[in-house]
């Protein structure tokens, strides 16, 4: 809505994480960069750790991200996580994203934090120092951009 408050936890213009900075426009939906994901048979994931931010407002609101997918045909299981834990499967929400990306070219996701899943017991929003994105058994390249949390 338009009082909406927005908090970005990655622009994606510059190199974070453990990702690869891409800067084809082609493959930039704000700003001047974003993240790539390679999946070729197997599995990749883009994680990091990160200074904890303070996320408690957003309980009943959204993680939002665009998602670039080349190849719908080709996406196999995957999830998009955050964690206070540091580390994955540790105080950890989680949404599926192939439920998400659901075209070929941009998805806008808005992921509802009520209704994530967890592992690992309960995150503290308080302390949210984790995300991680991995892609499994697809074939194709995904790009991520403007990774940030909006209360609706």
């Amino acid at each position: 809505g338009p009082n909406a408050v927005k908090q970005t936890l990655f622009d994606c213009d510059t190199k974070g994480l453990n990702a690869s900075l891409n800067t084809n426009s082609s493959f930039v939906k704000q700003g001047s960069g974003s993240w790539k994901i390679n999946v070729s048979g197997g599995n990749a994931n883009l994680s990091g750790s990160f200074t904890a931010k303070d996320l408690s407002k957003f309980s009943k609101g959204y993680l939002h991200c665009y998602i670039y997918c080349e190849d719908i045909n080709n996406v196999g299981g995957g999830q998009i996580e955050i964690s206070s834990s540091g580390t994955c499967d540790s105080n950890e929400l989680n949404w599926s994203f192939e439920q998400y990306v659901v075209k070929s070219g941009w998805n806008e996701l808005y992921l509802p934090i009520s209704s994530a899943g967890t592992t690992g017991g309960a995150i503290d929003l308080s302390k949210v120092n984790y995300f991680r994105i991995y892609a499994l058994n697809g074939n194709t390249n995904y790009y991520i951009d403007n990774i940030e949390f909006i209360t609706d």
